[in-house]
């Protein structure tokens, strides 16, 4: 419903998907820092985030896509 209000594609829609990526990317960080890189596993992730995995496979739809994700990230702090 909320989507439909909004309409596909609509500002505020982007925004979640930033936010949601922006989310995946710091539990991924999280649970490096927490638990060291071996840890660092999609389930981790998701779980770690509160996002379904399908969720975290639609930003990142592999490990090594997430850790292209961290990288960046930290490059550009």
């Amino acid at each position: 419903a909320t989507q439909a209000r909004r309409g596909r594609g609509s500002k505020a829609d982007l925004e979640d998907r930033g936010n949601t990526r922006d989310n995946l990317l710091r539990a991924a960080e999280e649970v490096v820092i927490a638990e060291g890189a071996q840890a660092l596993t999609l389930d981790a992730v998701h779980k770690r985030a509160g996002v379904s995995k399908g969720g975290l496979l639609y930003h990142f739809p592999s490990k090594e896509a997430l850790l292209d994700g961290m990288i960046e990230r930290y490059v550009r702090r």
